[in-house]
């Protein structure tokens, strides 16, 4: 008799520990594609651009067919957008300076046993460039860094070993400021007017524990949702996307329901269901219910920044739909050089 009485307590001891123990989350992600909305619409028949570079005395070459803008023509003449590079400004580089540090080594009393002496030269390099479209000022780009020798014992071996590394810092440098002509201008013409595809890796949330009961579930729901999205490609979203991701939708439906009562360890269950189901919607292009799920995360009480950034995400979506006159991001882009773009949501 006594042990059938302990057995409901250790059931209900067991059920504590294990759900205790078990709902750490850990990051997952899915992959999928599209592409990025121009801040500023162009009419199709006006995507015509040019690269020029009329000044540059930096002696960094600066190749035109390496600045390029998504989903719009090259053309010579009558562009909608002329660009035109600037670089009418000499690579600057500061004065070499010496700078000394002594180290001071003491006794248990503080008597100074040794002293030793270190040297290194510094120098500083700037750059910078101007980019003009259709005759205004539109952009600037710069580069700088501080270069530095290793320490010597001496100030003349710092100064030599300057002299020997001199002219390869002034190589490097040219190298890695003609990366960022091009990086930093294609960027923001890009990012304003351009069309560049993005491959983002989207995080999700899953119960880490094997321990868990859910855990089989969200294995489940994460490959559906991985193997659902590997079939979206730029241009288009396939019409069976919300079929493949169903059983996922209704694993964290379920999970909803089964963990409502209100305390941490299954606000924690809701959050990760609250918030995959908010990132696949987003990504289904389903903003209605993407936004939903945002704000019954928000509402949920545990880290509700999650859901306030998804809900200005929409925002944003909205607004860059409404300005490029379309329901979608995937769509055919004319691509010149596929320029893409890697993020981590």
């Amino acid at each position: 008799m006594m042990k059938l009485r302990l057995l409901p307590l250790f059931m209900a001891f067991l059920c504590t520990f294990v759900n205790g123990q078990s709902t750490d989350l850990d990051r997952s992600f899915f992959s999928t594609k599209e592409v990025r909305l121009a801040q500023k619409f162009t009419e199709n028949e006006n995507r015509m651009y040019s690269v020029n570079v009329s000044q540059n005395i930096t002696g960094v070459a600066v190749n035109t067919t390496d600045i390029y803008l998504n989903g719009f023509s090259r053309v010579d003449n009558n562009a909608t957008y002329a660009f035109d590079l600037q670089l009418s400004q000499p690579i600057q580089y500061s004065s070499p300076e010496v700078i000394h540090r002594q180290e001071v080594n003491k006794d248990k009393n503080g008597n100074i046993t040794s002293t030793r002496n270190f040297y290194k030269v510094i120098q500083k390099i700037e750059a910078s460039g101007k980019c003009y479209l259709n005759g205004e000022h539109y952009s600037t780009f710069r580069h700088s860094e501080s270069l530095a020798t290793a320490e010597y014992s001496t100030s003349a071996m710092a100064r030599e070993n300057f002299l020997v590394q001199k002219i390869t810092w002034e190589d490097n440098f040219k190298n890695t400021f003609q990366k960022e002509i091009y990086s930093q201008t294609n960027g923001h013409i890009n990012k304003e007017l351009g069309y560049s595809l993005r491959k983002s890796d989207v995080n999700l949330w899953y119960l880490g524990s094997e321990k868990h009961p859910e855990y089989v579930n969200h294995q489940t729901a994460l490959k559906a949702i991985k193997e659902a999205f590997s079939k979206v490609e730029f241009d288009r979203i396939p019409s069976t996307l919300m079929t493949d991701l169903a059983p996922a939708i209704s694993i964290f439906e379920t999970q909803i329901k089964n963990y409502a009562e209100d305390n941490k360890k299954n606000k924690k269950v809701r959050y990760a269901a609250y918030y995959n189901l908010m990132k696949i919607y987003f990504h289904a292009e389903d903003l209605v219910n993407a936004e939903k799920y945002a704000q019954l995360l928000i509402n949920n009480d545990y880290d509700e920044k999650d859901g306030k950034e998804m809900i200005e995400s929409i925002e944003t979506r909205k607004k860059l739909l409404a300005i490029n006159k379309t329901n979608t991001s995937h769509f055919q882009v004319q691509n010149e050089n596929r320029h893409l773009l890697n993020f981590r949501d």
